[in-house]
């Protein structure tokens, strides 16, 4: 979820050494399919309440208007749409709550 300028890094030492680093080799690939709900879930996450240094879940009503907007109607598209969104979210707070965690034990020592 954070690969930043390290694959660049990693890219770098690719071409240096003509081996392909294991976090360059073990990177996973995305899948055609899935590139639309990453583009969403991408939308969606400005929607969210931020304050007091801590990133809100992405709103229900969000999700439910940005699906209306993009054409889902049918109640088991949007089931599904709503579900995946909610993973992704649940997965992306598990992240930065990790993150946020390191940082502030980091800024302790």
């Amino acid at each position: 979820m954070s690969w930043g300028d390290k694959e660049k890094f990693f890219r770098d030492i690719a071409d240096e050494t003509g081996e392909i680093p294991d976090p360059l080799r073990l990177k996973p690939d995305m899948v055609d399919h899935l590139s639309t709900i990453w583009r969403d879930f991408f939308e969606l996450s400005s929607t969210r309440n931020l304050g007091f240094g801590a990133v809100g879940p992405i709103p229900w009503i969000a999700i439910s208007a940005y699906a209306e907007r993009m054409g889902i109607n049918d109640p088991d598209e949007f089931e599904r749409f709503t579900t995946l969104i909610r993973i992704m979210d649940g997965e992306y707070l598990t992240f930065i709550g990790e993150k946020s965690k390191k940082e502030q034990a980091n800024r302790s020592e």
